[in-house]
């Protein structure tokens, strides 16, 4: 007899196989993976155990198809939102023959790559661009796993790790941050104000310093 799991992979692999949004009936009702406003199909997935990666072609009218991913850490009960994979808008020309494609290639014992490989318009002709996503697949993972605040944690923590003694200058842009962690302006102004009434973060003039970096690490949930 066919497990739940594997119906439901199933399920999904067929529908991305045809068009995106791709839906299934699972427990809690359908699971619908698209960009919102957009034309979404030639998807393609990818797993390791339950690790899937679903990419895909998102066109709009006037502004040229773009190549997106989304991740799910649950056997494809869930997804993560979606995340753009091309750097050049609109650039991408795929279809039912060559659609983009994706592969999972294990880094170490525990991290993985996401590999997504797809065609685009080129002066000569048509170009095989890939991109293989590691810094991404952090933000992919997080946006898998992690809560509203836990992403806005984990966004802060990494520009402060990319500053001279852990300060972002200047201080970040809260409806920025928000964008970053895929969350609204207002979750992401009271996780910084917590984190400020805390002495976890700073404000040192245009900075914004992380004090207690390992205390911030430990609220990435």
């Amino acid at each position: 007899m066919m497990s739940s799991r594997y119906r439901r992979f199933l399920l999904l692999a067929l529908a991305a196989l045809a068009v995106v949004p791709a839906m299934m009936a699972a427990a809690g009702g359908p699971v619908i993976v698209e960009v919102p406003g957009r034309t979404n199909e030639y998807g393609t997935l990818a797993s390791d155990g339950d690790f899937v990666v679903l990419t895909w072609a998102a066109s709009l009218a006037g502004s040229g198809t773009d190549i997106y991913a989304a991740v799910s850490r649950d056997a494809a009960v869930s997804f993560s939102a979606p995340v753009r994979v091309n750097s050049t808008a609109g650039e991408a020309q795929v279809n039912g023959e060559q659609p983009p494609r994706v592969a999972i290639a294990p880094r170490g014992r525990t991290s993985r790559d996401i590999v997504i490989a797809w065609t685009a318009k080129g002066a000569s002709g048509t170009r095989l661009l890939t991109a293989r996503l590691r810094q991404a697949t952090a933000r992919l993972y997080e946006r898998a796993a992690l809560s509203s605040v836990g992403r806005v944690h984990a966004e802060l923590l990494r520009q402060a790790r990319l500053g001279a003694g852990l300060a972002i200058t200047p201080a970040p842009v809260l409806a920025d941050l928000a964008l970053i962690a895929a969350t609204t302006r207002e979750t992401a102004s009271r996780a910084v104000n917590a984190l400020e009434r805390r002495g976890i973060i700073r404000r040192d003039g245009d900075a914004l310093v992380v004090v207690a970096p390992h205390r911030l690490e430990e609220m990435i949930l």
